[in-house]
C-alpha cells in the first residue's frame, strides 16, 4: 500500500539515532510491474462492483489527496484501478480513484489489506517489517549502553556477539508488543473506518520516543530504521479523542476554529490554539495525539497530581505474572523500560522483585507511579523517578531513600548512584574546558581524600583516574589549600587514640615489669597547643606541599596520627595488641633484647607527644619493592634530600597507635583499614626461630597485626613524614 505519509511536508524531522532512511509506512509503497507482484491481491476480476465509492471512503480519500496531492498517480493505485475499471466504471478523479483503491484494499477477498481488514496474519508481518531483526541494532545503541555503563563506573565494556543477540532480542520483543498493541487495537474498533486505521497505524510506525523538551509542548521523535525504542504507547482515550476531532473536521465539515473553540482553557492559549488548528488541517497525527494527551490528562503526570505525595508501595514478587506490572504503568508517559516495553518488563520481573511508588490520581484511586525501585540478585539495582532523566523528584528523595534503606543493598546503591552522577557532571564539566578550577568540595571527592568513590562495577571507575590525568598540576593550588583543614579535621580521631593508648599503658604500670619512664598525659587543650606548632612547622617545612604532591601524583593519602611520646618496650606493645578489639594476633614475637625501647617506640625529643603523618599506601611501584637493604639506603637518601619533612619508617609503636585511631573513624573510612606490610627496615633483623628476619607490623580490616618476613623479601615501603 503507498505511504500516507502522515508527517506534513513543511515540519522539519530532526535526526534520530543517527542518518539513516525513514523506514516506509508501507511494504507496498514503489511501482509494481504487474498485477502478479500484488500480495494479497485476488487476480479473479470481481463480479461487480459499485460505481461510486461509499462516502467513508471519498471522506478518507479526499483527505488522504488534501496531504499528498500525486498519490492518486502512485504505481500501486493506478495498477488497482485499472484492474478495477475492467467490471466498473472509476472516473479519472484524484479523490475517485484513491478511494477506489481504499475500497479494494479494505476487502479481505481483494485487497486484504491487513491493518484495514484485521487479518491476524497479515498483522503480524507488517509489525514484523518495522521490527529491528538480528543484525539491525545500530552501533548507536551499544555506543549509548557503552556510556551509560561508563557513568556507572563499569568503564569500557566490551560489546560481545552474546550481548548484541541478547540485546536485539529483547529490543525487537518490546518494538512488536508495542506496535502489535496498536494495529489490534484500531482493527478491532469498528468505529474507526479502514482508511483511518491504516492512517493511524502509518503515523506511528513512523513516532519514536516522546520527547518533552522539544518545542514548546513537547514532540514525538521521528523513527528511523535504526531507532531502537519501543513505539508510542496505545492511550485509547487520546486515539478517540483525535478521531472525534478529525470526524468534525472531515465529516460533518466543522471550521478548525469552530472545533479549537472547545478546547479547554487550560493550557491553550492562542498560540497552542493555532498550532492545534495547523495540525488539525494537516493531518499531523503526531502532534495531534499530544494535543489530545493533554485534553484528556492522560499520557503524563500533570502538576496537580505531582502535589500529591501521598502514596503506597506495591511489590510485584519476582518471577509473578509481568503483564500486572506492565498494565499498571501505561498511561501516564513514563520513559521506564518497564512502561515502554512488555519484553524488558517480563526480563526484569524475573530477575528479582519490583517495587513502584504509587500516588493518588484525580479520583482519588493510588495509580499514579511515581518511584521504581528494581531488585536483582536480592539487592536493589535501579532506582527511578518521574523527573527529566529518570530523576527522582526532590519532594520524593527522602521518603525513597528510607525506603531503599530498609531493603538488601539499599544504602550502597544510594551512595553508589549519587557518587557516579557527581563523577559524571565532573568529567563533562573538565571534558568542556579542561582548565576549569574546580571547587574545593569537588577536588576532595574526586581525589577520594575523605572515603573512596563508590560505583556500580566490581573495580574502581577508570573515570577517576582519567580525569585525574586530565588534569595534572591544575588542582595542586586547591590541594595545598585545602589539606591544611583536611588534616586539622583528623586530629579528634588521633587525640582519641592517643587517649586510648595511654589510659591502656597507665593500667599496666604496676604489673611486674611493666614499668614506664617519667611520661606526661596531655589533656585535649595541650594537645591542641602542640599541634599547632607543628602545623606551623609543617607549613614551612613544605610538608603540605609534599602530601599534596604524592596525593595528586600516586594517590596517597595521609593519616595525622598523635602517638605518646614514650620509649615503651616489647611487653608494653604486646599488651597494647592484647587489648585491642577483635585482635588478629601476633606471630613470632621478637625477643625482648632485640631492640631498644627507643627503636619499638620511635621515640625522640622534648615533647609528651608526636604528630606524624602516616601514608594509606606505600611508595609507588619501582621505588618501594626492593630487599630490605636496598629500601635502607633509598630512604636515606630520600631523607637527605628532604630534610626537612623527617621522613621515617612507622615504629612498631605507631602501627599499633593508628588501629586505636581508626577506631573513632567510621565505616566508610577504608583508606587506611587495610594497611599491609609495614617492614621496619630502619631495624636489623633479629634471630628469629625460623631464621633471620625483620619485624612486620600491619592493620588488616582496621585490626592490628605483629609478624615478621624475610630482609631478602620484596616487600613495598611505607615512609611517614613528621
Amino acid at each position: 500500500m503507498p505511504e500516507f505519509d502522515p508527517t506534513p511536508h513543511d515540519v522539519p524531522l530532526p535526526p534520530v539515532d543517527g542518518t539513516f532512511e525513514v523506514i516506509p509506512a508501507s511494504p507496498l509503497d514503489g511501482p509494481l510491474p504487474a498485477m502478479d507482484y500484488l500480495p494479497g491481491v485476488s487476480t479473479t476480476a470481481p463480479e461487480a462492483q459499485p460505481a461510486d465509492a461509499e462516502p467513508d471512503y471519498l471522506i478518507g480519500a479526499a483527505f488522504l489527496h488534501s496531504r499528498n496531492n500525486r498519490l492518486h498517480a502512485n504505481s500501486e493505485v493506478e495498477t488497482v484501478v485499472d484492474y478495477m475499471r475492467a467490471t466498473q466504471r472509476i472516473l479519472n478523479d484524484p479523490v475517485q480513484k484513491i478511494a477506489a483503491y481504499l475500497s479494494f484494499m479494505a476487502d479481505p477477498a481483494y485487497g486484504n489489506d491487513p491493518i484495514m481488514t484485521g487479518d491476524p496474519e497479515g498483522i503480524e508481518a507488517e509489525v514484523k517489517a518495522r521490527t529491528l531483526q538480528a543484525g539491525e541494532l545500530p552501533d548507536g545503541y551499544f555506543e549509548t549502553q557503552r556510556r551509560f555503563a561508563r557513568e556507572q563506573g563499569y568503564g569500557n565494556i566490551d560489546i560481545t556477539p552474546d550481548l548484541r543477540t541478547a540485546a536485539a532480542s529483547v529490543v525487537a520483543g518490546d518494538q512488536q508488543a508495542s506496535l502489535h498493541e496498536w494495529a489490534t487495537y484500531i482493527t478491532g474498533n469498528d468505529a474507526y473506518a479502514p482508511w483511518f486505521r491504516r492512517y493511524v497505524f502509518d503515523s506511528v510506525a513512523k513516532m519514536g520516543k516522546f520527547n518533552p523538551e522539544q518545542g514548546k509542548y513537547g514532540r514525538y521523535q521521528v523513527r528511523s530504521r535504526a531507532t531502537a525504542a519501543p513505539y508510542p504507547g496505545l492511550i485509547r482515550g487520546a486515539l478517540s479523542r483525535v478521531h472525534s476531532w478529525m470526524h468534525d473536521h472531515l465529516e460533518a465539515g466543522k471550521a478548525p476554529d469552530t472545533i479549537t473553540a472547545g478546547l479547554p482553557d487550560d493550557g491553550f492559549d492562542d498560540k497552542r490554539r493555532e498550532d492545534f488548528r495547523r495540525a488539525l488541517i494537516k493531518g499531523d497525527f503526531a502532534a495531534l495525539y499530544v494535543h489530545a494527551l493533554h485534553v484528556n490528562k492522560t499520557g503524563c503526570i500533570t502538576a496537580e497530581q505531582r502535589k500529591r505525595l501521598d502514596g503506597n508501595w506495591r511489590r510485584y514478587d519476582q518471577n509473578s505474572d509481568p503483564r500486572a506490572l506492565y498494565d499498571d504503568l501505561q498511561g501516564y508517559g513514563l520513559d521506564w523500560c518497564t512502561a515502554t516495553g512488555f519484553a524488558t518488563t517480563k526480563l526484569y520481573v524475573e530477575n528479582g522483585d519490583f517495587y513502584v511508588y504509587y500516588t493518588p490520581d484525580d479520583a482519588g484511586r493510588q495509580v499514579v507511579p511515581r518511584v521504581a525501585i528494581r531488585m536483582e540478585r536480592g539487592e536493589v539495582a535501579e532506582v527511578r523517578g518521574i523527573d527529566p532523566k529518570q530523576e527522582l523528584e526532590p519532594s520524593l528523595a527522602d521518603m525513597v531513600a528510607r525506603k531503599a534503606e530498609r531493603l538488601p543493598g539499599g544504602v550502597a546503591y544510594v551512595q553508589k548512584a549519587a557518587d557516579m552522577k557527581r563523577v559524571t557532571a565532573i568529567e563533562q564539566a573538565v571534558t568542556a574546558d579542561p582548565g576549569s578550577t574546580l571547587s574545593q568540595a569537588d577536588v576532595r571527592f574526586l581525589y577520594e581524600i575523605d572515603r573512596p568513590i563508590m560505583n556500580f562495577g566490581y573495580d574502581r571507575d577508570p573515570r577517576i583516574r582519567e580525569i585525574q590525568r586530565m588534569r595534572g598540576n591544575l588542582d595542586h593550588s586547591v590541594m595545598h589549600e585545602l589539606l591544611p583543614g583536611v588534616i586539622r579535621e583528623q586530629l579528634p580521631g588521633a587525640m582519641q587514640g592517643y587517649d586510648d593508648v595511654m589510659r591502656i599503658l597507665e593500667g599496666l604500670r604496676l604489673g611486674p615489669g611493666m614499668w614506664l619512664p617519667s611520661y606526661e598525659h596531655c589533656t585535649p587543650p595541650e594537645l591542641m597547643r602542640l599541634y599547632e606548632y607543628t602545623h606551623r612547622d609543617w607549613q614551612e617545612a613544605g610538608v603540605y606541599d609534599y602530601v599534596a604532591k604524592q596525593l595528586l601524583d600516586h594517590g596517597i593519602r595521609y593519616r595525622l596520627l598523635v602517638t605518646p611520646n614514650i620509649a615503651i618496650s616489647l611487653l608494653h606493645l604486646r599488651e597494647l595488641y592484647e587489648h585491642f578489639p577483635n585482635r588478629l594476633g601476633m606471630c613470632d614475637m621478637p625477643p625482648l633484647y632485640s631492640y631498644a625501647n627507643e627503636e619499638v617506640s620511635g621515640s625522640h625529643g622534648p615533647n609528651p607527644a608526636r604528630f606524624s603523618l602516616i601514608p594509606n599506601r606505600p611508595e609507588p611501584d619501582g621505588l618501594g619493592l626492593f630487599s630490605a637493604e636496598r629500601q635502607r639506603r633509598m630512604l636515606s637518601r630520600m631523607q637527605a634530600e628532604a630534610p626537612q619533612l623527617n621522613m621515617h619508617v612507622p615504629s612498631m609503636f605507631d602501627v599499633v597507635a593508628l588501629a586505636y585511631t581508626n577506631l573513632f573513624h567510621t565505616g566508610h573510612d577504608t583508606h587506611w583499614h587495610n594497611v599491609p606490610n609495614i617492614r621496619h627496615v630502619d631495624l636489623l633483623p633479629y634471630k628469629g626461630r625460623i631464621g633471620w628476619v625483620l619485624p612486620e607490623s600491619s592493620i588488616v580490616n582496621g585490626n592490628p597485626t605483629l609478624s615478621h618476613n624475610w630482609p631478602q623479601a620484596s616487600v613495598p615501603l611505607y615512609v611517614a613524614v613528621e
